[in-house]
């Protein structure tokens, strides 16, 4: 049986939560070898990995809001890897971009060769390729 598969990334005492209150329906979701992932009929209609994570990616909003009510300590997955099983029992992985956010706090840091490294302005919010490196007691 060809299918789509879309894993599921976080704790397992929150992706744990995704077979047990959805475990049929045109998207449920299913563990295998310790894993989660979402499937079903309703990503049969794409045929490329992208589409069928941008369709996961709403299901799982939808799907989170419900079991937050539920446990509101549950914390949302991240929708990640997607894989195309074949009907005998071979897998395509398709490696999708992600974007994500990178927070940097910085200040003074020093190097046992005496080189200072500052943000410019004290800002702790700077582009790396503006930092300034001088010789410790020069300008």
């Amino acid at each position: 049986m060809r299918r789509w598969l879309v894993e599921l990334d976080r704790e397992r005492s929150d992706v744990e939560e995704f077979p047990e209150r959805f475990p049929d329906g045109d998207i449920h979701a299913v563990e295998n070898d310790g894993k989660v992932y979402l499937t079903g009929s309703a990503f049969d209609q794409f045929s490329e990995g992208q589409l069928v994570r941008n369709h996961a990616m709403g299901a799982v909003e939808e799907m989170c809001a419900i079991i937050s009510l539920l446990w509101p300590a549950f914390r949302k997955p991240l929708v990640g890897s997607v894989y195309r099983e074949d009907g005998n029992g071979g897998r395509s992985t398709w490696l999708l971009p992600v974007t994500g956010t990178l927070r940097i706090k910085s200040g003074d840091v020093r190097t046992s060769g005496g080189t200072e490294v500052t943000a410019p302005g004290g800002n702790a919010s700077f582009d790396p390729a503006m930092v300034i490196g001088t010789q410790a007691g020069t300008a």
